[in-house]
Formats: C-alpha cells, sequence, structure tokens
C-alpha cells in the first residue's frame, strides 16, 4: 500500500478533519470521487475496489484452512487448524437465517464469525470447525437435526475428534438451534453458547439442563450484563430453580448481583431493565446498579397468554421489543416506546 499524498488538493464532505490523509489517499487512488473531484465518504465505491485494497493491508492474519464438503444434502464449511493433531476440540456452528442455501459462500459474507475465520482475523484457531448449510426449504435446525448430528460423528471419526470436548454454538436462527441441538442430544456436547436464539423453560427442558447455566446479555461500554440459572434438583430430578442477573464492571472488576427470579432483562436508555414472570418490572442505574430507579407492572398486553411474561425483551433504539407468547407455536413480537404504548405489533411462527 502506499503512504497517503501530502500534496494531493482535496475537499471533504459529509467527513471530518482529522480523516483528511486517508481522504487524501482514497482520492488519489480513484476511490469515493465525484465528478467534481470532491471526496464524499458517503458516496459508493465499487466491490472490487474495496476488496482490492483491503487485500493490501497487513493486519497480521494468518492463513485459513477453510474447506467446502457435502454430506447427505448437507453442505457445510470446514476448518482445519494449521498444526492439526489427533485428539483436538471441535466446535461446531450453526449460522442464522441468513446464511440458509445451498451456496456456501453465502456463509462467510452474511455471517460474522464465518467470515473472520475465512479471513483468518481470528488468528490460528486450536480447534476444528464446523460450520453446517441448512438447506433454503428448512425452517430451523431442528427439522435438520439428524443429519447434522451424522455429519458430526463423521468429522470426529475423520479427524479423530476428543468427543469430550464437542461445543455447540451459534447465531439467531443458528442460537435457537443450539438451544434445540442442545436439548435433543444432552451427551454429545460439552458446552454449548447460544446466541440471540430463544428457549421455552418448560419442565423438561428444566429436567435437561440441569446444572448451572450462564447467558451473556451483551456488552454495554465498560459493563457486561450476564446471566445464571441455578437449577434446583430433588435426588435427580429438577423441580425449578433461580435465575439471577449479574452486571460486570470491566473497569472497576466489580460483580453486581441484580436480584433473584427475573426471567428478562437489558440495557435501554442508559439504565437496566428487569422482569419478572408476573410482569414486574424495574429499571436500575447502569453507573450504580444497586440503586432501583423505577418499579412498575408491565403492561396487559405483554403478558401472553400462557400466564408468562416476555421471554425475550430487546432494546431497539429508544423503545423496547418483547416477544411473547402467541397462540399454539406462533410469537408475538409487540413494540412499546419509553411511555409504554405499542407502536407495532406482528406475530410469526
Amino acid at each position: 500500500m502506499q503512504s497517503p499524498p501530502t500534496a494531493a488538493k482535496v475537499s471533504v464532505k459529509n467527513g471530518c478533519v482529522w480523516a483528511l490523509d486517508a481522504c487524501a489517499w482514497a482520492n488519489a487512488e480513484g476511490l469515493f470521487t465525484d465528478a467534481l473531484g470532491t471526496l464524499d465518504l458517503c458516496a459508493p465505491a465499487s466491490r472490487a475496489e474495496i476488496a482490492y485494497w483491503l487485500a493490501h493491508f497487513d493486519v497480521g492474519t494468518s492463513a485459513s484452512s477453510l474447506t467446502e464438503g457435502s454430506f447427505e444434502g448437507l453442505g457445510y464449511l470446514l476448518y482445519t487448524p494449521e498444526n492439526a493433531e489427533k485428539n483436538m476440540p471441535l466446535l461446531v456452528y450453526l449460522p442464522g437465517g441468513h446464511g440458509k442455501g445451498s451456496d456456501l459462500s453465502v456463509l462467510t459474507t452474511t455471517d460474522g464469525f464465518p467470515q473472520y475465520l475465512a479471513d483468518g482475523l481470528l488468528g490460528e484457531v486450536p480447534a476444528y470447525v464446523l460450520i453446517p448449510q441448512l438447506p433454503a426449504n428448512e425452517k430451523g435446525w431442528l427439522s435438520s437435526a439428524g443429519t447434522v448430528m451424522a455429519l458430526i460423528d463423521t468429522i470426529c471419526e475423520e479427524k479423530t475428534i476428543d468427543r469430550s470436548r464437542i461445543a455447540l454454538t451459534g447465531h439467531s436462527m443458528g442460537g435457537t438451534g443450539t438451544w434445540d441441538l442442545a436439548l435433543a442430544y444432552p451427551d454429545i456436547f460439552s458446552r454449548i453458547a447460544p446466541m440471540s436464539g430463544s428457549i421455552k423453560t418448560t419442565a423438561d427442558t428444566l429436567k435437561t439442563f440441569d446444572t448451572t447455566s450462564a447467558w451473556i446479555n451483551g456488552l454495554y461500554g465498560n459493563h457486561l450484563l450476564y446471566e445464571v440459572y441455578d437449577a434446583k434438583k430433588e435426588g435427580d430430578v429438577v423441580t425449578g430453580g433461580t435465575m439471577r442477573f449479574y452486571l460486570y464492571n470491566l473497569n472497576s472488576g466489580t460483580d453486581y448481583t441484580l436480584g433473584n427470579d427475573k426471567i428478562e432483562g437489558t440495557v435501554w436508555n442508559d439504565q437496566i431493565f428487569l422482569c419478572d414472570k408476573a410482569g414486574n418490572a424495574e429499571l436500575r442505574s447502569l453507573q450504580d446498579p444497586m440503586i432501583v430507579t423505577k418499579e412498575f407492572k408491565l403492561p396487559n398486553a405483554l403478558l401472553g397468554n400462557i400466564s408468562t411474561s416476555a421471554r425475550l425483551v430487546l432494546a431497539v433504539g429508544k423503545n423496547l421489543a418483547f416477544a411473547t407468547d402467541g397462540e399454539g407455536s406462533q410469537v408475538k413480537i409487540i413494540l412499546m416506546n419509553s411511555e409504554w404504548k405499542e407502536l407495532t405489533s406482528f406475530t410469526v411462527n
């Protein structure tokens, strides 16, 4: 990559003064220019140009060994470590709905983890990584669970995987698939990390996940919000449990306990929102989590039809989106504003 020219005459719009050197270099290379010779940071450049110049940056990446394969009609990508040996762990990643289809290149262009893995931005990963692709006609990973599990077994045999170290993760539809496959095959996976997936906390679910489980809710500035479920057992039978939310300050190293029996939580408008099954909600200060700034009852529209409150809550700008129980297997999404007025709602299967 050549150095940014210092003598180039360029005017900048939609940009910042501190970016002038980088803008001048881009202008000299023919990127982001218009007919008047003005550099517009919001103007489009061709993907070919962007890809070419990104390829000339040395960001310390490592070479990737990501190969394509097919198993009983299921396409997949397999990452092989540079110094692969026997008895290595296996990480299985289930992509979200945007990765469905038969074109494996979609997996590395629509999903962050496979893309970073393919580009070498994660460095050398000391494990095999299997990324199956859900066929376009399937609604979720559970419908292809048998094929996925057979593929995992085949990879384990071929690569001599340590079967005590098979981990499962996924995002969005893949996060839900992570829950579903772990429930269907609880003895296969040593650990799971569902991301943005959903699960119903039924009695059968609790019996399967009969140990302490932790979920990362999200990172908000220097605050990490997470939740821990401690199962309560009578003999070998899970009879219930307690959900606790925690806030960890990355700067101070302080861990705050945010109360028991809260089933949902998120950070919203610089405050911590928490609610329980009965719809009892509270707001806490993000800077001082031990201070409850407001207590209130959720509107009836959010309480669902099966004596549960919202199963999922997500901050969307200044609003909150809730997923509540609908009819049958349906889920109703409701968007509420800060005044607790319903903005819109829709139902999904």
